[in-house]
């Protein structure tokens, strides 16, 4: 697990460094804040499109395997942004289809890296739930030292330079997961179809979500959220061109606030699993985090808007490790790679849909606008999530009552 958190920091903290290089470059040779969310939305598309069909290819070739593929393919991609922009032959169709390469390796990757969590730890859920929220902290930790580190960066070396910080640390994760991560993989099961009779047209990831109400509830909140922050990722450069003076560093720091928020909860959260109910924790943590996007509209000041993105992402991991250990533990062991793949379309498919139209949002009415929309898609979130998580508690009195019935999951 230290290996595994350790390369995941390490990745992290080189794809956030892109995550504000990219649309910078794009925004500052460009001038287009549409062709800015559409390198973002490029990236997503790959991950949308391939990440359901990336199921099959991690419960072929394991977790650790995938997770060692998706690392050495994305280096080279990743790495010839920078050497095309300083050969004057990036084109934007090119630069689209290396964003879209990057993204299609991406959903395997993340869907097999959750799945090695309980290949690793076991399948308690308190255990699961706090390895998921320490993931989750390296992953907060990279939110906060990528976006920092690139405004720092990008006044130095350069928007196109920094690219190469991101190349070499996909290299490096794959040096830890090579020699330091080995999962132990369950036993084969006999393939079994996926509940869901009556939606054959569905994959097998979606049918064996279709037929759980709770996890019904959840996927749906999956697409609010990732409608909300994608949304916020691409009013941020704006806001600072329009609002705070066109200083690369206040981009940076306003998404390492959001970082720092999330570094801290990602604490909180190892902290709280295991001593109140996992899904009571997840609904508190949804209102807690998707609440405060309301006062994004208002005309903050640099300090201000940095701050609600804190509280912001302070419940986030809270809330991301309730999604994952059920979306992990309510599954069937021989489905739950089709199902995390499918987890992690759904939440880009929403993803795919804001990078694609935020800009052209932006153009049409504006950051105010634009970050209400956001507030409003957050609130649907945590709506959704509360929905689902009291489907779970009754559930779960329900199996109480019923007790000696079999070992049910524990909330």
């Amino acid at each position: 697990m230290a290996a595994l958190t350790a390369a995941k920091l390490v990745s992290t903290t080189g794809s956030w460094t892109s995550t504000v290089a990219m649309p910078w470059l794009v925004l500052t040779t460009t001038g287009s804040p549409a062709r800015m969310s559409l390198v973002l939305a490029a990236q997503v598309a790959g991950v949308v499109l391939l990440g359901v069909p990336g199921g099959t290819v991690v419960a072929r070739l394991g977790t650790r395997r995938t997770m060692l593929l998706g690392d050495a393919a994305r280096a080279p991609l990743v790495a010839a942004v920078p050497l095309l922009f300083q050969l004057d032959a990036l084109a934007f169709p090119l630069l689209l289809a290396l964003a879209f390469a990057v993204g299609g390796f991406a959903a395997p990757y993340v869907a097999a890296q959750r799945l090695a969590i309980p290949e690793l730890v076991g399948e308690e859920p308190h255990r699961v739930a706090r390895a998921n929220s320490l993931v989750d902290g390296a992953t907060r930790v990279g939110n906060l030292a990528g976006p920092a580190l690139a405004g720092i960066l990008i006044g130095v070396l350069g928007a196109a330079n920094v690219l190469w910080f991101d190349a070499g640390t996909f290299l490096l994760s794959f040096g830890i997961v090579l020699v330091l991560v080995h999962p132990r993989p369950h036993p084969a099961a006999a393939p079994t179809p996926a509940p869901g009779t009556g939606r054959r047209w569905l994959p097998a990831g979606f049918r064996a979500i279709a037929a759980d109400a709770a996890l019904r509830w959840m996927a749906i909140s999956l697409l609010c959220v990732g409608v909300t922050y994608p949304l916020i990722m691409v009013t941020l450069p704006v806001l600072t061109t329009t609002r705070y003076g066109g200083d690369p560093r206040t981009y940076g720091a306003l998404v390492a606030a959001s970082g720092l928020g999330l570094a801290v909860g990602s604490l909180l959260a190892i902290w709280v699993s295991g001593r109140w109910p996992l899904a009571a924790l997840g609904g508190i943590a949804a209102v807690g985090a998707m609440g405060p996007l309301w006062l994004l509209p208002l005309p903050l000041t640099r300090l201000g808007a940095g701050a609600v993105l804190a509280v912001s992402g302070l419940f986030i991991p809270v809330f991301s490790a309730c999604l994952t250990s059920y979306f992990t533990l309510r599954i069937r062991a021989e489905l739950r790679a089709q199902v995390m793949t499918s987890v992690v379309a759904t939440e880009n498919t929403a993803g795919f849909a804001s990078y694609a139209c935020g800009g052209m949002l932006l153009a049409a009415v504006g950051t105010r606008a634009t970050l209400l929309v956001a507030a409003i898609a957050g609130t649907g979130c945590a709506v959704a999530l509360l929905v689902a998580v009291t489907a779970v508690l009754r559930g779960s009195a329900g199996r109480a009552a019923g007790a000696g019935a079999g070992v049910a999951f524990r909330t």
